[in-house]
């Protein structure tokens, strides 16, 4: 079949841009390959394993952009590079209102003069260099990238601690300050609930949750997978903490994350004690006796992490909280759901884009019908044997590096998931398909619009076989994001799919489908937690000093310098806050060792 190979010379690219680019390209009639990337070492590395690197590809450099198409006919190939260029057209960056992009975070600053958060979302190679460069501006970063090394990290954290402002990241996801969604997050409206984490998708469900019921949040803090592990220290939740702590607006505050090292939970236990503000914290893998000997309100779920947040402030539990949580509407679905299944149909498999809710589904879904085999399995011998496995219960998460490498998260492209999607629901031993589905103003314009068609096919071809397919999902977003929560719940239902208001409800409900139980499980309501008392021990100054800069911008505009996707950059600015975007290019023309000398002499 005929190859080619194009090269932009000096037109670097965001990778989700290329990424984006490349689906589009593969979607046309003849084309068997097309991959987009800047011509780093590590890309040219991965055409040269796929045997699409020419002798002129060889030569490029990593401000150089490469275009490996491979298609059926010649006719093909020479229309998608005629085509990619169009394509790849997007709109200008913003500048701020200036005419100019600025080409460093230095240039950036005086710009932007109020700038006070960085967003930094480069291949992880570069991204430390630019967190470096953005902590010594003054700025607090938002570092979206993963592939930074533990040592990088911890030094950059250290550097941030120093300083007096937030590292959040590597790898952080989900952030919401001062009402605006940055990254992947949702637009959820202001209130007096604080939350902070390493879980990307975990803060933002339990956020989108206390504004379903009626609240709102103060702000959302993502530090990163890594931060409460014993090699980071846990710097940045302690600085998040102590900032909503001494947050006026911040009445409860809600920590998620996977368990804190053994080094981390005791300093920050000891945090917990001396906090005058009730703290409800979802630690996966924590002893609760030990969280509640401190006089943390543990949550068994996300949901619950957002219910016991929700009677905290309000002394009871809403009417709206009651209603999305009702026993009597859950039995009528679990009925209705088991009533077309037949006794072949005994699996559940489930299909996720966010990591803690996948993990969370997969807990529940163990607890109920015993081991799970996944790619995230709660034991080494359940770890599915390949990307594309399937058999007996199983649960995927698309958001890992295997499904991820080259391409974008399934929350901006789920292709790969729909495609699986099509594959499951073919089998006959499958009761039910459990999904969740995630918004925000950076994600997919309408993931239940691509889905939705996909299940009304399933369902219809599972009837013409004689059984009954059950859908099961949550969606993990407001009516504040631009595909509207209600708009997309809706699309779902349309379809034929059980839609809940929650992730843990959806594997609850899945789990008793397979079971054929129609009595469901009483856990997730919220404990008798009205007795218990906060400490009184008030922050001391030195506290108070530590998180000046943080509570500062708490009360602040905020204003960002963008350092990478564009895609971030649009997403501040449709929620109406000031943005900058670099003209961004790898320093020294990409050459690793050279822009290293370069920033120690303080020149890169």
């Amino acid at each position: 079949m005929p190859k080619k190979v194009l090269i932009h010379k000096n037109d670097y690219r965001d990778s989700i841009q290329l990424m984006l680019t490349a689906g589009q390209l593969l979607k046309r009639p003849g084309i068997r390959q097309a991959v987009l990337m800047m011509g780093t070492p590590s890309n040219k590395e991965f055409l040269r394993n796929q045997i699409m690197l020419t002798p002129e590809g060889e030569a490029a450099s990593p401000n150089d952009l490469l275009i490996a198409l491979e298609a059926d006919t010649e006719e093909a190939l020479d229309q998608a590079g005629r085509d990619v260029g169009a394509l790849l057209r997007a709109p200008a960056a913003a500048t701020g209102g200036q005419e100019m992009a600025p080409a460093t975070i230095e240039a950036a600053v005086r710009q932007l003069p109020g700038a006070n958060l960085c967003v930094i979302s480069l291949p992880g190679y570069y991204a430390a260099t630019e967190a470096r460069k953005a902590l010594r501006a003054g700025l607090h970063v938002l570092l979206y990238s993963d592939n930074v090394s533990l040592e990088e990290e911890r030094e950059l954290k250290e550097l941030a601690y120093t300083s007096g402002l937030l590292c959040m990241g590597p790898d952080c996801g989900v952030v919401n300050l001062n009402g605006v969604g940055l990254a992947l997050a949702s637009v959820v409206r202001r209130g007096p609930v604080g939350i902070a984490g390493a879980s990307g998708s975990g803060i933002q469900e339990v956020a989108v949750l206390v504004e379903r019921w009626g609240l709102g949040v103060s702000q959302v803090i993502g530090v990163g997978g890594r931060d409460l592990s014993d090699a980071i220290g846990g710097l940045m939740i302690e600085m998040a903490f102590d900032a909503l702590h001494a947050d006026p607006d911040t009445k409860v505050i809600v920590l998620v994350s996977r368990a804190p090292g053994s080094e981390v939970l005791p300093k920050l236990l000891a945090r917990i004690r001396g906090c005058r503000k009730p703290v409800v914290a979802c630690f996966n893998g924590s002893d609760p006796s030990i969280l509640k000997a401190a006089g943390v309100y543990v949550a068994a779920d996300l949901e619950d992490a957002a219910a016991q947040a929700m009677f905290l402030v309000l002394g009871d539990e809403s009417g709206s909280l009651l209603a999305s949580r009702s026993v009597d509407l859950a039995k009528e679905l679990l009925q209705k759901e088991i009533r077309g299944l037949q006794s072949s149909q005994r699996f559940v498999r489930g299909l996720f884009c966010g990591g803690t809710l996948a993990g969370e589904s997969l807990r529940i879904l163990t607890s109920a019908l015993g081991p799970i085999h996944s790619n995230i399995p709660l034991s080494p011998e359940m770890m599915l044997d390949g990307r594309e496995c399937s058999y007996e219960h199983n649960l995927v998460d698309y958001g890992t590096e295997e499904f991820t490498v080259g391409r974008p998260h399934p929350v901006i492209d789920p292709q790969l998931l729909h495609e699986r999607l099509v594959k499951e629901t073919k089998d006959p031993q499958v009761a039910v398909i459990l999904l969740d589905i995630i918004l925000g103003p950076a994600m997919h314009p309408d993931p239940a619009g691509e889905l939705a068609p996909l299940i009304v096919t399933a369902k219809l071809r599972a009837t013409e076989k004689g059984r009954y397919l059950s859908v099961v999902a949550s969606v993990c977003g407001s009516d504040g994001d631009p595909q509207r929560l209600s708009v997309q719940e809706e699309k779902l239902r349309a379809a034929g799919v059980v839609v809940l208001p929650s992730n843990a409800q959806a594997a609850r409900l899945a789990a008793c489908i397979v079971q054929r139980r129609v009595e469901l499980p009483t856990e997730g309501s919220v404990p008798d937690i009205g007795k218990q008392q906060p400490a009184s021990t008030p922050p001391c100054a030195t506290v108070e000093v530590h998180t000046k800069r943080i509570n500062e911008l708490f009360g602040q505009e905020l204003q960002v310098i963008n350092v990478g996707l564009t895609r971030f950059a649009e997403a501040v600015q449709q929620q109406g806050a000031k943005v900058l975007s670099l003209e961004w290019r790898p320093p020294a023309g990409g050459n690793a060792e050279l822009a290293a000398l370069l920033e120690s002499l303080g020149g890169a």
